[in-house]
């Protein structure tokens, strides 16, 4: 047990070390959390009035996202984001054969097998958590890479927007025009889907 403890840790550092978080992303990450986000939203508004353009910000909290994320699916994101497959097996072998039981009025169920979501109290649940939200966001995009929230100089320019803001279950998506915020809402629930 202590030993499974200290390899997600490890882990854990090696994902972390190696960047694969798209620049959207605060919180799991050295240097940005939720103050950052935070911030970057609130620069977003100042400069959308400062340029009179139109903002609309729609924030997004998956419920019992932890429960739901799909193991297949998520081992495929990891891979798009550059782990190596090596790594990705190591991690699949902390869900493989994972067994539960039901609790009511005091008593136990048969096991079950579990084949979906992510081990709560895992070290590794939230950031791998948070790799198949970022991958959800960006599905409908095409795009692997999003627009950061450090740069925040042209953050409501005509030309580009902070499409999102990221922290683990919960994001901000954010368009100058309602149509496109439909759409992207659209097809945000397409992808999680």
């Amino acid at each position: 047990m202590i030993a499974g403890k200290i390899l997600t840790g490890v882990l854990l550092n090696r994902l972390l070390e190696q960047g694969r978080f798209p620049e959207s992303q605060c919180g799991f990450r050295a240097g940005l959390g939720t103050i950052d986000m935070v911030f970057a939203a609130r620069q977003l508004q100042e400069k959308s009035l400062e340029q009179h353009q139109e903002l609309y910000m729609t924030f997004v909290d998956l419920t019992k996202v932890f429960d739901s994320v799909s193991r297949e699916g998520l081992w495929k994101i990891m891979i798009k984001f550059g782990c190596q497959v090596k790594f990705v097996k190591i991690v699949k072998q902390f869900y493989n054969g994972m067994m539960a039981r039901g609790l009511d009025d005091g008593n136990s169920s048969d096991p079950f097998q579990v084949t979906n979501g992510v081990k709560l109290g895992c070290v590794l649940a939230p950031t791998l958590l948070s790799l198949m939200f970022s991958a959800k966001l960006m599905m409908p995009s095409g795009s692997l890479t999003p627009a950061s929230p450090s740069n925040t100089g042209a953050v409501a320019s005509c030309s580009s927007l902070i499409r999102d803001l990221l922290f683990a279950d919960d994001c901000t998506l954010n368009a100058n025009k309602d149509k496109e915020m439909q759409l992207d809402m659209n097809r945000f629930s397409s992808a999680c889907d």
